[in-house]
């Protein structure tokens, strides 16, 4: 408004002379430019430009109080009836820019959360930094699009979204302190499905190997058994992880310990319990569901009866690459990486390793890389076990843990 009078005043301020004559005015372009700029509710911007469009025939009444003649009906219509044009078209203009703004915020929320920014995408989505509307708790929100994008039918739909379902249930009934915590979970209009889970930092053991390299065998055993506390408790509830690999494991701060770990992404969780028929609905036919890398053969090969065990064989294989810093099958190709799984014998995990590596270790790492899951541990319980009685000479502790990481820090 103080703009606009400024402009107003400015034009009028001059003694006319005789061949007076005024162009539309400036005001109206600063109204104009103020709606598309300055986005804000309709009914401010209307009042604001309603007002703002009065300074200018308000600089002329003083023009004309200063001794300038009055100008024809003509004129005052020349030069005015623009900027009260302007007015209305400003209005609707920013009716059209606030709904876009509010549907990009209502966009951006997911359930009470909305979304800052984004920290991470993969192949089943992305992870954003959400923050709850009320509460100051920050939550990562993870956003996963339909699975068979724009020719999806309404049978796979209601297919994707009881799947979904029961992947967030079965993931929120899990207590564990080493399982990630869901918040809440939902479905966008659009048809997006999100999960808000507690936000974590520190590093995925993914990231931690690629970035430090291997990790010693007493760190190794500290972090997969309590991977192994994780699992034990969904497999008594009768679930399967299915996708246990290096980038869904991390290792963070939680409380005063350092190296706590937290087992993520139970999207591909399965339940044993199910029956046969109902899960084949549930779930997509000719997808492997999992990372080859890490998938037990009985999963590659896409038998039914796939129980717990393959969790373990999936552990064997990640504690191989925290030691190696290798996979167990480094192929060229995901075919060629299958059919390893299936078929060959993984190189002995001493002579990759840059460490020592006790016996014990490496005969526990070895078993869960069995190809028949009658020769594996039978449970992560039994695999926790053999972990726990492996004597180190200098074992892992919450303090070396803690001083790992703030050495880590320190050097920024």
């Amino acid at each position: 408004i103080l703009v606009a009078f400024s402009i107003g005043w400015s034009r009028h301020f001059f003694v006319w002379e005789q061949d007076f004559n005024r162009d539309w005015s400036e005001v109206s372009v600063w109204i104009f430019m103020f709606s598309v700029f300055i986005p804000n509710h309709p009914w401010k911007i209307l009042l604001a430009a309603s007002i703002s469009a009065l300074m200018d025939p308000l600089g002329l009444m003083i023009s004309i109080m200063r001794g300038n003649p009055w100008p024809s009906p003509d004129l005052l219509q020349h030069m005015f009836f623009p900027t009260f044009f302007t007015v209305i078209l400003s209005y609707y203009v920013s009716r059209v820019i606030y709904r876009m703004g509010k549907d990009i915020y209502e966009a951006k929320q997911m359930g009470g959360y909305k979304l800052v920014r984004c920290i991470g995408k993969g192949g089943m989505g992305e992870v954003w930094l959400g923050e709850h509307a009320l509460l100051a708790r920050p939550a990562a929100v993870k956003l996963i699009s339909p699975r068979s994008g724009m020719n999806q039918t309404d049978q796979q739909r209601v297919s994707d979204l009881q799947r979904f379902e029961r992947e967030a249930q079965a993931t929120a009934m899990l207590g564990c302190e080493h399982t990630v915590q869901l918040y809440d979970f939902g479905v966008t209009p659009d048809g997006i499905f999100f999960y808000v889970m507690e936000l974590l930092e520190g590093l995925s053991l993914d990231d931690l190997v690629t970035r430090y390299g291997p990790l010693p065998p007493q760190r190794v055993v500290h972090i997969i058994r309590q991977v192994c506390q994780s699992l034990a408790e969904a497999h008594h509830n009768g679930l399967i992880h299915r996708d246990i690999k290096p980038s869904n494991i991390f290792v963070c701060k939680r409380g005063l310990r350092y190296d706590f770990v937290k087992v993520l992404d139970f999207g591909l969780v399965k339940s044993v319990m199910e029956d046969v028929e109902r899960d084949e609905q549930l779930t997509m036919e000719g997808v492997i569901t999992g990372t080859p890398s890490f998938m037990a053969p009985e999963m590659v090969m896409g038998e039914k009866q796939v129980d717990h065990r393959a969790d373990v064989y999936s552990l064997g294989c990640v504690s191989y690459w925290l030691l190696t810093g290798h996979l167990v099958f480094d192929e060229a190709t995901v075919m060629k990486t299958i059919f390893a799984h299936v078929h060959e014998k993984p190189v002995s995990l001493s002579s990759r390793s840059e460490f020592d590596i006790p016996l014990g270790l490496e005969h526990a790492v070895h078993a869960c890389l069995e190809k028949s899951p009658q020769n594996r541990p039978q449970s992560v319980v039994e695999l926790d076990t053999q972990l726990g009685g492996i004597e180190f000479s200098d074992p892992w502790t919450w303090g070396m843990a803690e001083s790992w990481w703030k050495k880590l820090h320190a050097k920024g």
